[in-house]
């Protein structure tokens, strides 16, 4: 005899359900790795510039050069500042979707278990049926003889 869950249906939706919020995160931290490589590459810039300006001053270079650096590096200030704000709503995004999946996972192992015991229970029945049906066959023998 073969078990059959009636809610078998639903034992599956919530492991789709927990298959896609793990998809969600896997997303969402490799935008988060992405945006936090593109503030490294503003900060990387940043360096860069500020080393180009300490070798101008060194080298005495004129005012206008020095102020036009110094303007290039108020906009990578800004723009350090704006990638700093993404990396944030970032991280939010992967905390957010790991609260989402760890309720997906409580919520599919919930059923998972539900259909376990079922299948238990199950098993225990027919164990119970086939014990009952050796004995009825054990005793007609004896009867028998």
């Amino acid at each position: 005899m073969r078990f059959h869950y009636p809610l078998q249906k639903i034992v599956d939706l919530k492991e789709s359900e927990k298959s896609q919020a793990e998809w969600r995160l896997s997303e969402a931290i490799g935008r988060l790795k992405e945006e936090e490589s593109a503030l490294d590459e503003w900060k990387n810039e940043r360096k860069k510039w500020e080393d180009r300006f300490r070798d101008m001053c060194e080298r005495g270079a004129s005012v206008a050069d020095l102020i036009a650096i110094e303007q290039h590096l108020d906009y990578v200030d800004r723009q350090i500042s704006a990638q700093m704000l993404q990396v944030a709503k970032a991280k939010n995004r992967v905390d957010s979707r790991k609260k989402k999946l760890k309720h997906k996972m409580i919520d599919a192992k919930i059923w998972n278990t539900a259909k376990e015991k079922a299948r238990l229970q199950f098993l225990q029945e027919y164990a119970r049926k086939e014990q009952g049906e050796l004995d009825d066959l054990v005793s007609t023998r004896f009867a028998r003889t």
